[in-house]
């Protein structure tokens, strides 16, 4: 009878104890699951970095020929199509000081402030904001705004 009773106490006893080991396990999951998930759901929160960005902006037209005709002296530009409005875009920086250089290169322009969030383009205008801070030079000015130039029609 003792080996009955020894089997039956080892079962119940083994049990418990795999009871207990499982309901630890399971909340140990429950709690690392509710972690991942409040992580994934507020990565974006407050993580997004949005900054000014200054466009020069040469001209607004709403026919294609006036496009044409305006870029086909321009030697870097972008244009930006807002409700059926081509805006020619020939300069982007984020710094004041380099606003001032690209700007003395153009006439009757409008700068445009605005919010970007994309950290590819504001991380590499950020690169080439400091280059251009650093020159004085007219060609590496315009060889730097046409790298920007390039990757904002890349990026937008």
């Amino acid at each position: 009878m003792t080996k009955i009773s020894d089997k039956l106490c080892y079962f119940t006893l083994g049990d418990n104890m795999n009871k207990k080991a499982l309901l630890i396990v399971m909340l140990m999951g429950i709690v690392f699951a509710s972690f991942l998930l409040y992580k994934y759901k507020n990565k974006d929160k407050g993580i997004v970095n949005t900054e000014t960005v200054y466009l020069i902006q040469i001209g607004a037209y709403q026919n294609y020929e006036n496009v044409v005709k305006v870029t086909k002296t321009l030697p870097n530009y972008v244009i930006i199509e807002e409700d059926g409005t081509a805006k020619i875009i020939v300069g982007i920086t984020k710094d004041n000081n380099n606003l001032e250089k690209l700007k003395q290169s153009y006439e009757n322009i409008y700068i445009r402030e605005e919010q970007i969030d994309n950290k590819e383009f504001l991380d590499y205008l950020t690169k080439y904001d400091y280059l251009l801070n650093e020159t004085n030079n007219s060609e590496t000015i315009k060889e730097i705004n046409h790298k920007v130039l390039n990757k904002y029609d890349e990026i937008f």
